[in-house]
């Protein structure tokens, strides 16, 4: 067992001491006060003098307890994910047809630019390119709390399901291509 713990944290000229031992940190904190009170006073001493060289002047040398400097651990956090901002359409027709012009243009990265979906979600529409004759079926109202869209792409399809947003429109929350 350690009779004696004690972690130094020195700012500037300030000395921090935390023990086990209260009793003990008093005297130790003390007797770092009064060493560099000492110190300080000595300091101030320097410069020419009449009492000689500096060689001629005692060493002083003191013992300080020796002491376990306890570790620390670092915590460290996970990072944080931050969902991407999706974007709000007035009505769930707007948001599919704006999945489906990015669809049918093939242009992915102005799909991804304007929050259309989740990047997941838009990886599976684009996996699944249009063929010549797709076709957006249209969206149901969304009167039950979600919507869906349905574009026709020769004998498979994709659905968009959209839910409501914070803001009070309708995002995308999943897309789903078949074949």
């Amino acid at each position: 067992m350690v009779a004696w713990s004690a972690t130094r944290r020195v700012a500037g000229s300030v000395v921090f001491v935390t023990s086990r031992h209260p009793q003990r940190t008093s005297r130790f904190a003390f007797f770092v006060v009064a060493l560099a009170a000492a110190a300080a006073s000595l300091a101030g001493c320097s410069g020419d003098s009449e009492a000689g060289p500096e060689s001629s002047r005692p060493e002083s040398t003191s013992t300080a307890p020796t002491s376990e400097i306890v570790p620390t651990t670092a915590v460290t956090l996970p990072p944080t994910t931050e969902l991407p901002l999706l974007a709000s359409f007035p009505t769930p027709k707007d948001a599919g047809a704006a999945v489906y012009a990015a669809w049918t243009g093939s242009d992915r990265a102005v799909a991804g630019s304007l929050g259309l979906a989740l990047p997941a979600e838009l990886d599976k529409l684009f996996a699944t390119p249009p063929l010549p004759a797709a076709k957006n079926r249209g969206c149901d109202s969304g009167e039950f709390g979600t919507a869906s869209c349905f574009f026709g792409n020769g004998q498979g399809g994709v659905n968009v399901t959209l839910e409501p947003s914070a803001s009070g429109g309708w995002s995308v929350s999943a897309i789903d291509p078949f074949t």
